[in-house]
């Protein structure tokens, strides 16, 4: 006989009133209700002021699994209903209901602008409470995949070639229509209605529209780049007419108004795009996700997703939304504080900027390695000096990530 621990799957318990008591004190469920509690919420539950038709799930409640879920990395909302039957944290924040998957993808469609004004919220709590100091401060962006393959997604001569061979094909069915019409008529007479066509063709022409929508976007989307370069080239040679000098840097080449392969179109989701993800060495089909950072408490306290494949134009926008969150209530001063970029986002424009606002700009320079040679410099500054040799040479100011 072993000598172990009783095992009775038909052993009963007394389960205690409080649900809380089978939760650890510094459970995250516990956290997430008690924020929640002290937030404004009366955006999203004045719409449930109904008196009439079938009760709604109540609002808190979704609000509460919704952000537990988000927290431990849990976003299908299928996910989400069967935790609510299995998982004791799901079973306390939603008070023993089970909303089901559609009910709580319907939720976050029908408030997503409210929700995201909630993350505002929780981010001037922080402040008020101490645990965002704003001190020293980390802009850094990561890849997420799409819920969509990189075999849907098409370049534009792709897309010019499949809409030809639609429109030729919708042409082809169409006479093939009007043929078995032609026959019909004279078997049975003229009493068929005009708008029957086969299911072939409906599908056929309903891709074809999708394909003429698509390409004309692409189309429109090339001319305006392509308006855009010729003023920025026409600006230039404004500049260097008026100086007398040629301005330094690449001189910007005319783009043509009829788009390139680097025009795609994913047709199961739309809004993503190729890019490399350096975390995987791989080409993904997904979105930029750029998160700012308080390197003290670790807080994110700005965030956003974008479609750029790099970082190098995100910072400053990424600093516009850390002032929309916090700058309402006049929260923080940027005067003085220490940010922080990875290479991926230098250039010189972006960098500029970042000083003209008030930041202390810790960053590496486009190109330098940790084997990189550092010059050394003597004397004067010379006045020809480029901006970004300047940062070269002050590469030392990198040893702050070394006391973060």
């Amino acid at each position: 006989m072993i000598r172990t621990k009783a095992y009775n799957l038909n052993q009963q318990q007394l389960i205690p009133t409080d649900i809380k008591k089978l939760l650890p004190e510094n459970d995250l469920s516990l956290f997430i209700a008690e924020v929640t509690s002290h937030l404004d919420l009366s955006k999203i539950t004045k719409k449930y002021h109904k008196t009439f038709g079938r009760l709604a799930y109540n609002p808190i409640m979704m609000i509460n699994i919704q952000f537990y879920s988000y927290c431990i990395g849990i976003f299908s909302s299928r996910k989400i209903e069967k935790r609510t039957y299995t998982d004791i944290a799901y079973i306390y924040l939603s008070g023993g209901e089970h909303p089901d998957h559609v009910s709580i993808s319907r939720f976050r469609e029908e408030n997503l602008e409210e929700l995201s004004k909630i993350f505002v919220q929780i981010l001037i709590m922080c402040k008020k409470a101490g645990l965002i100091k704003m001190g020293k401060i980390a802009i850094d962006g990561t890849k997420n995949k799409a819920n969509a393959s990189k075999r849907k997604t098409k370049d534009y001569d792709a897309i010019k070639k499949e809409y030809e061979k639609f429109d030729k094909k919708v042409k082809e069915l169409m006479k093939e229509a009007e043929k078995i019409d032609e026959i019909e008529d004279k078997k049975y007479g003229k009493n068929k209605r005009g708008d029957e066509l086969p299911k072939k063709l409906k599908k056929k022409q309903n891709r074809l529209k999708e394909l003429a929508r698509i390409k004309k976007e692409m189309e429109k989307e090339a001319k305006k780049i392509a308006e855009e370069k010729a003023k920025e080239i026409e600006k230039r040679e404004a500049e260097e007419k008026k100086t007398g000098k040629k301005k330094r840097g690449r001189k910007p080449k005319p783009k043509s108004e009829l788009p390139d392969n680097r025009f795609r179109h994913n047709f199961t989701d739309p809004d993503s795009r190729l890019m490399k993800d350096n975390g995987i060495n791989a080409i993904i089909q997904g979105y930029n996700c750029q998160t700012v950072v308080d390197l003290d408490s670790q807080v994110i306290i700005a965030a956003d997703v974008t479609q750029e494949a790099n970082d190098k134009h995100q910072a400053v926008p990424m600093i516009q939304k850390l002032r929309e969150y916090f700058c309402v209530e006049n929260l923080i001063e940027l005067e003085g504080i220490k940010l922080t970029l990875d290479a991926g986002y230098f250039t010189e424009e972006e960098i500029k900027k970042l000083i003209k606002m008030g930041f202390d700009v810790y960053i590496t320079p486009e190109g330098y390695n940790s084997k990189s040679k550092i010059p050394q410099m003597k004397g004067r500054i010379p006045k020809n000096m480029s901006f970004i040799f300047t940062f070269r040479t002050q590469i030392n100011k990198i040893d702050f990530f070394n006391h973060l």
